[in-house]
């Protein structure tokens, strides 16, 4: 005989089942026995031994014990010959959980002929508490296309793990979503970034550990970008152009063009290409579409070449 599957160790916990599983193969079909130290186990009882396909046998313990652990053998025979599989079995205990009157500092002592030695160690029992949202969500009211932050500090003990929901969908930190964690102090944000009309509704952070759990809601508002309205524009064109003028001293004169352009142009009057300030004598109107510069006692100064620039932001 030989094993296309070998007995392997098992671990269980009191009052749980544990199997170990073997496969077994040769010709003639072997006999198989299962056995506990050097005692033969039977199928009954707390002990099933099954026989399944291709030569698989099952040995379950049901309701394990603490004497249940141990070295377990599968013993295989025919005519050609016999082999062995063992494995064993780890019952874990129950451990008695502590109380407060258990804490303090626990020595331990090693001594032989030669001298001795020794270690210790404190017990502290930290008393596990629900998490307690100290700073709760808030409404949170964005603008399309801005970022929205939700912030929370929880406390409890052990530290909390926190989730965050969209109505019923669970938020994780990728895309567009931001999540930031600091255990230490208790603070929680989540961050969506470039909002849009869909990220709208109810936002859920619940925070859980051992203790138990506590959930806090708030709303995001997104609100429509609004943009300023287009309108048409148009370069600044000259509809009348300015006339030459011939007078003599002491008299007035008035000069005038006409220019159109959206949005309404910014007029500036020069003399000989420079820019030249307005007076009690000299002023400069523009009114709907007409540019206007009137001179009050013409003087021998005032003589040269006058110019009117109109200026838009399509240009001049």
């Amino acid at each position: 005989p030989i094993f296309g599957q070998k007995m392997k160790n098992v671990e269980g916990r009191i009052g749980e089942d544990v199997r170990f599983e073997i496969q077994v193969e040769g010709t003639p079909v072997p006999a198989v026995t299962f056995h506990r130290e050097s005692e033969q186990i039977y199928d009954g009882g707390r002990y099933s031994i099954v026989e399944e396909e291709n030569g698989l046998f099952v040995l379950t313990i049901r309701n394990t014990r603490p004497e249940d652990a141990g070295e377990y053998q599968c013993i295989a025979v025919n005519g050609a010959g016999e082999v062995t599989s063992k494995g064993y079995l780890h019952v874990e205990e129950e451990l008695t959980i502590p109380q407060f009157i258990d804490m303090g500092t626990y020595k331990c002592q090693v001594r032989n002929d030669l001298g001795r030695t020794s270690t210790s160690a404190h017990l502290n029992i930290i008393v596990a508490t629900r998490p307690e949202f100290k700073e709760k969500l808030t409404k949170v009211e964005v603008t399309e296309g801005d970022r929205a932050k939700f912030e929370v500090r929880v406390k409890g003990y052990p530290y909390p793990e926190v989730e965050w929901y969209h109505g019923s969908n669970r938020i994780l930190d990728e895309d567009r979503f931001e999540i930031e964690s600091v255990k230490e102090t208790g603070y929680y944000s989540l961050t969506v970034g470039e909002v849009v009309q869909e990220d709208a509704g109810m936002y859920k952070c619940i925070a859980v550990n051992k203790a138990g759990k506590s959930t806090c809601r708030a709303d995001l508002e997104v609100n429509e970008r609004q943009f300023a309205p287009e309108f048409e524009t148009e370069e600044p064109t000259i509809l009348q152009r300015l006339q030459p003028v011939d007078t003599i001293e002491g008299e007035a004169i008035k000069m005038e063009c006409r220019v159109s352009g959206k949005p309404e142009p910014t007029i500036t009057w020069l003399k000989d290409g420079l820019v030249f300030l307005t007076d009690n004598r000299i002023k400069t109107y523009f009114d709907g579409d007409v540019c206007t510069l009137t001179i009050r006692d013409v003087k021998l100064g005032d003589e040269g070449i006058y110019r009117c620039n109109a200026k838009n932001s399509s240009g001049s």
